[in-house]
């Protein structure tokens, strides 16, 4: 039996409260875009689509290792992004604008910790992000990326790993449904006196 599971940094709640001002208006504008709930934004550092139930437990101790070891750093998000590219978006997000090293950093131990222990991580090409937006189907979205280009700045202090399980097609709409494993603090092992 496997299950999705992923590992990320989620912003504070005073930026969300803020990001979803700009978010909020717009959410029913168009029909092509499926919005993210400001309860689910967050910065993706794994992914593995199918983990093995028996993994779960030992990446879990990995990635508690990998966070202690892990100072934590400042994160700006600014500026918008899409995949694949604007003639044919298929997802909106918020850029990483200053942190993507640490974020990489994290993905990239991340990765090999799940490696490990034999669960499968996403092997795409990491980009830091945030994502805004899904669409429906794909569609040309100039205007949508000026529109969260306009956003501005947003700026967090990455300080704890989350570890979620992904319930598919079991939240509200039809989305998944996140259901937190383990909130991993980011530089215990130095705030109890040891160093790397």
């Amino acid at each position: 039996m496997t299950t999705r599971i992923f590992a990320a940094i989620f912003p504070p709640p005073q930026l969300i409260e803020r990001l979803e001002e700009y978010v909020g208006p717009r959410r029913e504008v168009d029909h092509r875009l499926n919005w993210v709930l400001p309860e689910q934004w967050h910065l993706t550092t794994l992914f593995i689509d199918d983990c093995p139930e028996r993994s779960i437990e030992p990446l879990l101790e990995r990635l508690g290792e990998i966070a202690a070891r892990t100072a934590p750093f400042r994160v700006r998000l600014g500026g918008a992004g899409c995949f694949p590219d604007p003639t044919s978006v298929r997802v909106l997000y918020l850029q990483v604008a200053e942190g993507a090293d640490g974020l990489a950093a994290l993905s990239r131990t991340g990765r090999a910790a799940a490696s490990t222990v034999g669960a499968e991580p996403d092997g795409s090409r990491f980009t830091p992000h945030l994502t805004m937006a899904r669409a429906r189907r794909r569609f040309e979205a100039t205007k949508w990326l000026r529109v969260i280009d306009s956003f501005g700045s947003f700026e967090l202090t990455a300080d704890e790993l989350v570890v979620v399980q992904s319930h598919r097609r079991q939240g509200p709409g039809g989305r998944s449904r996140y259901e937190i494993l383990q909130r991993l603090p980011l530089g215990s092992q130095e705030l109890s006196g040891f160093t790397t």
